[in-house]
């Protein structure tokens, strides 16, 4: 019996997506920007160059991030599978205040996550999942949800699966002005990983009703901490580092309802009650540079390194049914570095309004074997563009765009009832994300 064993939460590789509204308009200008205190999550150390006061910037933003699912071969199932359902509001909030050579600052933003995926017609394993025990050790209620013989029966016989996944976090931390050109912040990261799993079915014949039969969620706290360095050695170049920490995120199973006999859904998954595993956040090193060509224009520049290797990535597997009880399994992950490098710039139209663009390329380094229809990691390019204007002394608005071009994966990790193996493309249509920002300075 095969099912759905990984989530589809971000996990390292694509967290950085739920920042703020100005990097949406520029994923390559903000790691070395010194504007905005959307810098506690990007350049911490930045913030003691902003003027003397209390910055508050809050952004909010809506995606769509349609997945597609597609197997080939003589698979005896539906082979075209895809969810498209948007996320509307992502929030973010940070705060800074500055005073002389310090500023203390802290933030409450997604870290990971932040959405949810609903695949209307199931997908390959849980349909194949939900056949074989529909015809074999049945449910707890009795009923029959495939009205005939075959998988293949249209539209997965009503299946639905629904995966909401967000890691929020907050952070909070200090900055210090050495001198004129070098700065240095620390601070900490405390983050709270979810993820919901719910799989719904119709019941075969026309007055079917629609039951849960599997409901679970899994959670972890866990936290890091960082340090930051800002450094301007001429009036027209300002350098940023930052080097945040591992980290450790245990997790926990809470199954809410299994409505197969004898929990074989969930032992299916792996994902039984109460089961703990270890999968953690990598180190990250980030770099950033700004140059101001002229008065109204800048280039900028940034650097994304992930280093997995010191972190533990497990998660359950499908138990094995030894004929009487059923022994658990697990899927170590053996991650390689990944990176992320992007260039953007920012030109003044005028005094109070600003133009912003840039271009990222993510390279994630993730093997193919590892990708799931649960869980898959395809490289990207980001393309952000956007418009900053101040209103007045104390307020700016802004808004942004992005549109995610990402890079199709294969394998074959879909099976039939019998073991066979078919090839799968994990497929993820360009996606669009849409941010506004409001920024308000009290001095």
């Amino acid at each position: 019996m095969i099912f759905l064993t990984s989530s589809a939460y971000a996990t390292y590789i694509n967290y950085a997506t739920n920042l703020s509204a100005n990097w949406i308009s520029n994923p390559a200008g903000r790691h070395a920007a010194t504007d905005s205190a959307d810098g506690v999550v990007m350049n911490p150390a930045g913030l003691v160059r902003m003027d003397d006061g209390i910055h508050l910037h809050f952004s909010s933003q809506s995606l769509y991030n349609p997945y597609k699912i597609e197997v080939g071969g003589d698979y005896p199932g539906q082979r075209s599978y895809k969810q498209e359902r948007a996320t509307k509001f992502v929030p973010s909030i940070y705060a800074n205040y500055k005073k002389d050579d310090w500023a203390f600052f802290g933030g409450f933003y997604f870290y990971g996550g932040g959405g949810s995926i609903f695949y209307a017609d199931g997908t390959p394993m849980v349909n194949t999942a939900l056949f074989g025990i529909d015809s074999t050790v049945g449910w707890k209620n009795e009923k029959n949800y495939f009205g005939m013989n075959s998988q293949g029966k249209p539209v997965g016989a009503g299946a639905s699966v629904e995966i909401l996944s967000m890691m929020p976090a907050f952070t909070f931390g200090a900055a210090r002005a050495l001198n004129e050109k070098l700065s240095v912040a620390a601070g900490v990261r405390v983050i709270y990983g979810y993820q919901s799993t719910q799989i719904d079915v119709n019941s075969a014949g026309p007055f079917g009703m629609k039951d849960t039969l599997y409901d679970a969620e899994w959670s972890a706290l866990g936290g890091l901490a960082f340090f930051s360095l800002n450094y301007k050695p001429v009036e027209r170049l300002n350098l940023a580092f930052m080097i945040e920490s591992l980290a450790p995120m245990d997790w926990e199973v809470d199954v809410k309802q299994d409505l197969s006999q004898g929990n074989f859904l969930s032992n299916a998954s792996g994902y039984t009650d109460k089961r703990t595993f270890r999968f953690d956040e990598p180190t990250k090193i980030f770099m950033g540079a700004d140059y101001a060509l002229t008065e109204r224009l800048n280039v900028n520049g940034m650097f994304i390194l992930y280093l997995p290797m010191w972190g533990e990535y497990k998660k359950p597997a499908p138990s094995t049914f030894n004929g009487q009880s059923f022994v658990q399994n697990e899927i170590k992950y053996d991650l390689d570095p990944g990176f992320e490098v992007g260039v953007g710039g920012n030109y003044k139209i005028s005094d109070n309004t600003s133009f912003s663009a840039g271009i990222a390329y993510a390279f994630l380094n993730y093997d193919d074997k590892y990708q799931s229809e649960g869980l898959y990691k395809n490289n990207f390019f980001n393309l952000g563009t956007g418009v900053k204007t101040k209103v007045n002394n104390h307020f700016s608005i802004g808004v942004g765009y992005m549109r995610n071009i990402y890079f199709n994966v294969k394998n074959n990790a879909t099976r039939d009832l019998a073991g066979n193996a078919y090839e799968t493309t994990y497929k993820r249509p360009d996606a669009h994300v849409l941010a506004f920002s409001l920024e308000y300075t009290f001095k």
